[in-house]
């Protein structure tokens, strides 16, 4: 009767928060059983929708860059925007797929070691999206303070009236 009841005020929770992240959380919460300390291989379960929703989220910020970096002058960067953007959509598809085999291995195991093979891959796919995202955030840092350096001159001028618009900035 709870679980029930939580899932008629998933909806509401999604409409009345600002982000769209807690529709990811309600779809984990829906996976999540009524006593998940019954089956250990269930405990995971939920964890898989909140881990692979930031893959999308990485996804939207590897767009934001792509076009930050166009708007601004693509001589500013030090790499292309396309290739920012397959390099890090590409690791975010590989952690994904490790998220998937572990969670896969993990639940369709019987034994104890099977699940702790899955729970690792299932680790090792988040440390890599943690690494990636890392490496991410270096290469956008690096791009501002290029573009700190910059002058207004060397900007892209075909994108001006777009930058100085409140939307923009």
């Amino acid at each position: 009767m709870v679980f029930f009841l939580r899932l008629l005020d998933m909806p509401a929770e999604s409409c009345c928060m600002t982000t769209h992240l807690t529709s990811t959380i309600s779809s984990g919460k829906l996976s999540l059983p009524l006593n998940p300390a019954s089956r250990p291989n269930l405990r995971t379960g939920y964890l898989v929708p909140l881990t692979i929703a930031s893959a999308f989220l990485t996804g939207a910020l590897y767009l934001c860059l792509y076009c930050i970096i166009i708007v601004y002058g693509q001589q500013i960067s030090r790499f292309s925007p396309r290739t920012y953007t397959i390099t890090f959509m590409t690791s975010d598809f590989i952690s994904l797929v490790l998220h998937g085999a572990g969670a896969g291995l993990t639940a369709t195991t019987d034994d104890n070691s099977g699940s702790e093979t899955g729970r690792a891959i299932m680790v090792a796919g988040v440390m890599f999206q943690v690494v990636s995202l890392l490496i991410f955030m270096d290469w956008w840092l690096e791009f501002i303070f290029r573009l700190h350096r910059t002058s207004e001159s060397a900007k892209d001028v075909r994108f001006l009236e777009l930058r100085v618009t409140k939307k923009f900035t």
